[in-house]
């Protein structure tokens, strides 16, 4: 046996005509309406849900007694700059104005795209963290004046070591670079 609600095809518990996940909800007040109560003992099709407050429309109310249609348009605000119809960022203006967050990398006026930094300096500190002998590098500790990317820690390891690394004998002298 199914349970009674409309396309509800889950077994019923014993000693009821619900299943578990509508075994707490309660049938419409209509009659020969098996749909569960929405609110004020009513299902949706029947009233329980208000409709739009604007003249002649029948859809279900949203948001302040309006259906997504007369609702209030979204509060997304225009950048201030004269003939401008971008969305606002921050401070009132677009990103090509001058709205949104600079890049933290200390000089650079770029916008800021992924964890603070620019397309540029987050790939900087992605190669310094990964570079980084001692794990993850702390992202505060840039503090290079220019803006160019300054690649000037490289990996501590060389070819040699990573051949002694990747070949299992303890003899430098077997493991020559010119091998790779």
């Amino acid at each position: 046996m199914q349970c009674q609600f409309n396309s509800c095809h889950q077994p019923v518990l014993p000693g009821s005509t619900k299943c578990d996940f509508h075994r707490n909800r309660s049938e419409c007040s209509m009659p020969d309406c098996s749909n569960q109560v929405f609110a004020r003992k009513l299902c949706v099709r029947h009233g329980g849900r208000p409709l739009c407050s604007f003249d002649g429309c029948r859809a279900n109310a949203h948001r302040r007694g309006f259906c997504c249609r007369h609702g209030a348009k979204g509060s997304k605000k225009h950048c201030i700059e004269p003939g401008c119809a971008r969305l606002a960022q921050s401070k009132h203006k677009c990103v090509r104005h001058g709205g949104g967050r600079p890049c933290h990398f200390e000089g650079c006026t770029t916008h800021a795209r992924s964890g603070g930094h620019c397309s540029r300096h987050a790939k900087h500190k992605r190669m310094t963290q990964l570079s980084d002998d001692g794990g993850i590098s702390d992202s505060t500790s840039e503090s290079s004046s220019s803006s160019s990317v300054q690649h000037s820690e490289r990996p501590s390891w060389t070819k040699y070591s990573l051949a002694l690394l990747l070949n299992s004998t303890t003899d430098p002298v077997a493991c020559s670079v010119e091998s790779f």
